[in-house]
């Protein structure tokens, strides 16, 4: 089957050396579409992340919803969703982003809620998000940071696949289609659909456990608010850090979360910048667990101009100390001594992973479609060359990683 889908955004431009400057910054699913789209749930989102397909998605939206989308963009406008058939059916978008965040004429990052106007779905998802890839010239960055943390590192993180997106009948480009953390993604990761999540992102950063009242938190799932405050001051208490919260955080998922943050260098994240990270609270056992985030800025990626960019940004692991449970790992011996060990744990497990395997493959489904991107901000020069960076940084850095723990232990 075909799948068919249906701000201000802040002055940019593109620097000499093709990198971006912001002012002041800083599937085709075989069966039927009652199959996918309908009042019973499907295959909880097999097909969607089916990542051997390139979905197509297309949207209609009338004046009305640009109007809406246009004046006030966070909101839920309704449009239609237009099947094989061309039939449409209606369903809910707004736009979403911080940096990225991006006009509805221009290359938007959207969240598609398909179930507001009517009990429907995509493959047994009630939401995706359509991330608009803007600041990554390879197209890669988020889906291999992705697809480490969940089948590398074995940490809760989403799934992602990618699309063509279409809009009344205009090319949009590649995008990248990405899980929401709800209760399904919950019950895949956790064994449970329930549970607060809390989220620090780029609207409310920095935000971390010792926050005066542990009040910053952006409630994503509503839950024990008592419980995330308990953390807080547990976090803040004296003691050994991992002795005063063992009854709060589960401090092996927590150190392999963070260990791998720092062997991909994703620094946009908990450790380097608390941002674009969640804290999930697992009912039955009452400990919180993190899971990352909007992982563009990966693999020492930095896309603004008067910094490294490419396999540069973020690259030193102890530079990933900003985060509170981070800072007092880091100056905690044992605590500090388990980061040493998940990082030499990562180095074996990005050997194993194969990401520069996997680069080609996905390279081989979007290649065509990434180079005819008329929005991507980037060149298709700018793009090989980091795609290039990218496949020598991966096959270096487990060897660089086991170095400089030696170098440093």
């Amino acid at each position: 089957m075909l799948i068919l889908l249906a701000c201000t955004q802040p002055s940019v431009s593109l620097g000499s050396d093709g990198t971006l400057v912001l002012p002041g910054e800083e599937y085709v699913h075989e069966t039927g579409l009652e199959d996918v789209i309908g009042p019973e749930l499907g295959t909880n989102g097999e097909a969607v992340f089916d990542t051997s397909v390139l979905h197509e998605v297309r949207l209609e939206i009338s004046s009305y919803a640009w109007s809406q989308l246009t004046y006030d963009p966070r909101d839920y406008a309704q449009v239609d969703w237009i099947d094989e058939d061309g039939e449409p059916f209606e369903i809910a978008i707004r736009l979403k982003g911080n940096t990225q965040f991006r006009a509805i004429g221009d290359k938007p990052s959207i969240i598609v809620d398909f179930n507001r106007y009517g009990e429907r779905h995509w493959d047994g998802l009630s939401s995706v998000y359509l991330h608009n890839l803007t600041y990554d010239p390879s197209n890669l960055h988020e889906h291999l940071a992705y697809h480490y943390f969940r089948e590398g590192a074995e940490v809760p993180a989403s799934r992602s696949s990618f699309a063509q997106l279409w809009i009344n009948d205009e090319d949009y480009g590649i995008y990248l289609v990405l899980e929401k953390q709800n209760g399904l993604f919950n019950e895949r990761n956790f064994g449970e659909s329930g549970g607060g999540t809390w989220e620090a992102g780029s609207f409310n950063h920095p935000c971390d456990l010792n926050d005066a009242g542990c009040d910053c938190w952006e409630t994503d799932q509503e839950g024990d608010d008592a419980a995330l405050h308990a953390f807080c001051a547990a976090a803040t208490s004296d003691g050994a850090v991992m002795e005063v919260t063992a009854d709060h955080v589960d401090w092996d998922q927590f150190l392999r979360q963070i260990t791998a943050e720092m062997a991909i260098a994703h620094y946009d994240n908990y450790g380097w910048n608390t941002n674009n990270y969640r804290v999930h609270q697992v009912p039955s056992t009452g400990r919180f667990h993190w899971t990352p985030w909007s992982t563009d800025l990966a693999f020492g990626w930095y896309p603004w101009s008067g910094y490294p960019h490419c396999g540069e940004y973020g690259t030193v692991p102890s530079d990933h100390d900003y985060g509170y449970l981070a800072a007092r790992c880091w100056a905690d011996a044992d605590c500090k001594e388990r980061i040493y060990e998940g990082l030499l744990d990562h180095a074996d497990r990005l050997e194993e992973a194969d990401l520069v395997s996997v680069l080609e493959t996905r390279l081989e489904l979007i290649d065509e479609l990434s180079e005819s991107d008329g929005r991507s901000w980037y060149s298709n020069a700018k793009r090989q060359e980091e795609l290039q960076c990218m496949r020598d940084w991966i096959e270096a850095r487990p060897g660089w990683l086991r170095e400089w723990v030696d170098a440093v232990r």
